[in-house]
């Protein structure tokens, strides 16, 4: 009789046991998903607010800019996507610091060592200028893009992607699936953009660039604010060069003053949205 009541415990453990495992797996998917739903909805609005039109290939097409830079970038891509790492919070069993919000004084000395990272790349890579006014103005064009691409790519799937693997294929097996599929995810989006950057060439390129820098940057030093400094100094390089190609470098020599506006708009939005949905200890 104790044999038969010991069996049905043990059947009866490994069936919750069972039921546990299969949940969480649900779980695990349903995140998944979400996280691949938001980066595709945001490349979808990339590509009709961006790709679609060729915004960025009509230097007129200032109306059609904003509304590519506000609505895809900044609504969507900063707002819509801090949110839903503040919903993940919330409701799933993740921290802020697995998103790469660490604190102050960390994040402080991580936008620095990006910071000085990122420009000595640039000045590595046989740059198109060194003139400094031409590549601050470079970074503020690119700062919007470059927030959404962190948040979206690598702050939300890739960090997704880690986590629900780790204790799966252990944690040096999960970083590298995350690295993986937020790099091809990043090389991908690409293509909702309008040319020179919507190539399979364009697309081997920036996956490389995701593998090699911005991966390794961002699971490493694990901080979003260092990684989009030093993303930014990527896109910084990749935009001047198409500028220098088209022979319109030179109508950066001066500061442009919506650039710098537009970029600052766009980090308040960040620090505010850190802080009132990810800082705060009451999610």
């Amino acid at each position: 009789m104790k044999i038969i009541t010991t069996n049905l415990e043990k059947e009866e453990e490994f069936t919750i046991k069972k039921y546990i495992i299969s949940k969480k797996n649900k779980e695990s998917a349903k995140i998944f998903l979400k996280a691949l739903a938001i980066f595709g909805i945001w490349m979808l609005l990339t590509y009709l607010l961006e790709g679609m039109l060729l915004t960025l290939q009509g230097p007129d097409a200032t109306m059609n800019r904003m509304l590519y830079t506000f609505i895809a970038n900044i609504v969507f891509g900063t707002i819509i996507g801090i949110y839903f790492i503040h919903y993940n919070l919330k409701s799933y069993d993740f921290s802020k610091e697995e998103y790469g919000f660490r604190s102050i004084a960390f994040t402080l000395n991580s936008i620095i060592i990006g910071f000085l990272a990122g420009l000595g790349l640039y000045f590595a890579q046989n740059p198109p200028t060194y003139d400094p006014v031409i590549i601050a103005n470079g970074f503020a064009q690119v700062l919007v893009v470059s927030i959404a691409e962190i948040i979206i790519c690598w702050a939300i799937v890739g960090t997704i992607s880690k986590h629900i693997t780790k204790k799966k294929i252990g944690k040096i097996l999960s970083v590298i699936f995350a690295v993986t599929i937020s790099s091809i995810l990043f090389g991908l989006y690409h293509f909702a953009h309008s040319p020179p950057f919507n190539t399979i060439n364009m697309f081997i390129m920036l996956t490389i660039v995701g593998v090699v820098f911005t991966s390794i940057y961002y699971f490493i030093v694990k901080d979003i604010y260092g990684t989009i400094v030093f993303h930014n100094f990527l896109g910084v390089l990749g935009v001047l060069n198409a500028l220098k190609q088209s022979g319109n470098l030179t109508a950066y020599t001066t500061p442009i003053v919506p650039l710098f506006i537009t970029a600052g708009i766009a980090l308040l939005i960040l620090v505010l949205m850190d802080y009132f949905f990810i800082r705060r200890e009451n999610y």
